[in-house]
């Protein structure tokens, strides 16, 4: 018998194929490459078993269906590298060694909790007769003559909460890859899911990854369920809610992406022992019931809402999970419970009971009470909040709570002349401070001429992974689209027509090109104000854009979206760079999430900032912005994983959100659908024409 041991890991081809030389019989040959795994069995001229690493599934596929007509009755074993090197050699000692005919137990290896050390291509061990993909039966004459194709794709090691992955050694120690994903340890399981601190490859990204239970992914109702959930998550865009990243199926593990929120939960700042001032909590609690809101004002079920669901993050930064979910109502009598036990923790993390709690006890009250007069809905909730807020901006301190006894008259005649000096030196300085902050606001708020372009020459560049691709001439905006220019977009539609710049596939429920909050957030930048506690200018990037509002844009511009190659060719021109000042990444040129909550942290910006503020995120070219800001849409279209018969836009680039700048040939980001409007993507346009 001649068997072939195809790995990429030396130790792995090297450990099994010594020990097999030692135990057996058999010619055993190493290749650690598909050409060597193709050339060493002509050499040889016989081949009856080839062992092989998931490496070598789909890149080897076709190497092994010539193989497959070479030599007839050739079987294959997909082994998997992760497995002990020990428990692997059993396994195959076992077959090899105990029937020369290599007829492998059907029964080796589990299912659940642990994974099969291997996984085994056997036509023996499949239905009778030719099985379709669907596992549905196919007429044997149909297949007549044609080599059996027994390649199946390699199954990732079923997820377990008692066993979490482990890597070569088996230990556990080293992460276990799923997909682009590193999982580095087990945060939390629910009764269909497990959730995952893991590691994003492509763009180096912590995120939550979660899984469907392997025992629920043969369930058609939970796997029903799951795909339903991630769909539901994907609608949110609120920038108190995590955001969904992306859902993938890999083998038969179902799992979804998401934001990993930093800071603590409510629970555990409690079991910390942490106090935190009224206005910090008041201000979560508004931010919450305004996030919830938002989910039911767009007819998004979701779970209920639970203390743990709360985050602190740094900066005292208010943040939930997304909740969103298949349909589940949320009943008066348990909105009821909800708020009492967020008020409850809200009071136990306060500062001790005083006056200077006495809003967060009144809101609390609120909460608790069963009366007319209760807060029964996130809107009311939001609104006390709000209210108790502004109250606590407003309030003085009046003399008896300053704690001063009882003043004579001369006392009281000096006091207020006192108080008068006071009053006229605060009054003269409130002045100063109201013209220095009026006219850095207007210095701030004053549109600039940011309609620059950027040509980029015709010729091949390296496209993501490395290949040469051709690229016509274009010219690319130097800059990403601002809200000033968007406003004049919308501010130029004619009355009745809103469908003039419309795409032709456009949704007939889409009836607008307004981003959601368009009228607060344009009346924030024109005063250079704020919108969700961020600052904002009319020199800001646009944002909460959907595919087909960018589309719309560029059409009333006389333009276009870039294709996901311009895009990628305008940063990483003229040496295939993978940043756009070069090949080292540095969180000071790009404005990137690492410090969301820190707004004089690394890049010194917390979300958006002006599209010219950051000149150091400038790609050879001269492009702007390219690894930071907000991510940018394309004009390409690729098929969606879930659902390979329909395509999805593309958009490309590192956002606020991103924890580091982001390689320009990492992605593409594929989003869950064209109505899919984030805080964190704009966009920028392009031209096959010469522009000024």
């Amino acid at each position: 018998m001649v068997i072939l041991i195809a790995s990429d890991k030396t130790r792995v081809r090297r450990g099994l194929a010594d020990r097999l030389r030692e135990t057996t019989p058999h010619r055993v040959l190493v290749a650690a490459s598909v050409a060597e795994m193709e050339a060493l069995p002509d050499r040889e001229g016989a081949l009856d078993l080839l062992v092989f690493s998931p490496v070598f599934s789909e890149s080897g596929k076709e190497a092994r269906a010539r193989l497959r007509v070479r030599f007839p009755g050739l079987r294959t074993v997909v082994l998997d590298d992760r497995t002990p090197l020990e428990q692997s050699l059993a396994m195959l000692m076992q077959w090899v060694g105990a029937d020369p005919d290599l007829d492998p137990d059907p029964d080796a290896g589990t299912r659940g909790n642990e994974a099969p050390a291997t996984a085994v291509e056997d036509t023996a061990s499949a239905p009778d007769g030719p099985v379709a993909e669907d596992g549905s039966g196919l007429d044997p004459e149909e297949t007549a003559g044609a080599p059996a194709e027994t390649d199946m794709d390699p199954e990732p090691p079923a997820l377990s909460e008692k066993d979490p992955p482990g890597g070569e050694d088996g230990g556990g120690s080293a992460p276990f890859s799923l997909g682009d994903y590193e999982l580095q340890e087990l945060m939390e399981s629910t009764g269909t899911t497990l959730i995952y601190r893991a590691l994003q490859l492509s763009v180096r990204r912590t995120v939550a990854l979660e899984c469907l239970r392997p025992e629920l992914c043969a369930d058609p109702v939970a796997v029903k369920n799951f795909r339903r959930m991630a769909r539901a998550r994907a609608l949110v865009s609120h920038p108190v809610i995590a955001a969904v990243y992306e859902a993938r199926e890999t083998g038969d593990i179902l799992f979804c992406a998401y934001e990993l929120i930093p800071g603590k939960s409510l629970p555990a700042l409690a079991a910390e022992g942490r106090h935190f001032p009224q206005q910090v909590l008041l201000s979560l609690l508004r931010a919450a019931a305004e996030a919830m809101d938002w989910i039911e004002d767009h007819g998004i079920p979701h779970l209920p809402v639970r203390p743990e669901h709360l985050f602190l993050g740094p900066g005292h930064t208010p943040r939930m999970r997304n909740l969103a979910s298949c349909p589940e109502d949320e009943s008066p009598a348990f909105m009821t419970e909800t708020l009492t036990r967020l008020a409850s923790v809200c009071q136990r993390i306060s500062e001790p009971r005083s006056a200077r709690t006495r809003e967060l006890a009144h809101v609390a009250g609120l909460m608790r009470s069963p009366g007319p007069h209760g807060i029964r809905t996130w809107k009311a909730l939001a609104r006390e909040a709000r209210n108790a807020l502004h109250r606590l901006a407003d309030a003085h301190t009046d003399h008896a709570a300053a704690g001063f006894g009882p003043i004579t008259p001369v006392e009281r005649r000096w006091l207020r002349r006192f108080l008068g000096w006071t009053a006229a030196a605060a009054a003269l300085l409130a002045g100063m401070a109201w013209g220095v902050m009026e006219w850095r606001r207007s210095s701030r708020a004053k549109v600039r001429n940011l309609d620059g372009w950027v040509r980029i020459p015709a010729g091949p560049f390296l496209f993501r992974d490395g290949k040469p691709v051709d690229v016509a001439e274009f010219w690319i905006g130097r800059y990403e689209v601002t809200l000033a220019q968007y406003a004049g977009f919308l501010e130029s539609l004619p009355q009745g027509v809103p469908a003039r710049y419309d795409h032709a596939d456009q949704p007939a429920g889409k009836t607008s090109h307004e981003p959601p909050d368009w009228s607060r957030i344009l009346k924030e930048a024109r005063r250079a104000g704020s919108w969700q506690g961020h600052p904002l200018t009319l020199n800001s990037p646009v944002f909460n854009v959907d595919w087909w509002d960018a589309w719309a844009y560029a059409q009333w511009r006389g333009v276009r979206l870039p294709t996901e190659q311009e895009w990628e060719k305008a940063g990483r021109e003229p040496d295939g760079r993978a940043w756009p000042w070069g090949n080292e990444p540095d969180p000071k040129r790009a404005n990137t999430g690492g410090n969301t909550a820190a707004p004089a942290g690394v890049d010194g910006h917390a979300w958006w900032c002006d599209v010219d503020a950051m000149p150091q995120d400038r790609s050879a070219s001269g492009v702007v912005g390219l690894a930071g800001n907000v991510a940018e849409w394309t004009s390409t279209f690729l098929p969606d994983p879930d659902l390979p018969d329909v395509e999805m836009p593309v958009y490309r680039g590192g956002d606020f959100h991103q924890t580091s700048p982001v390689p320009l040939n990492a992605g593409p980001w594929l989003a869950r659908m064209p109505l899919h409007a984030k805080p964190f993507i704009g966009f920028r346009t392009a031209s096959s024409k010469e522009m000024p």
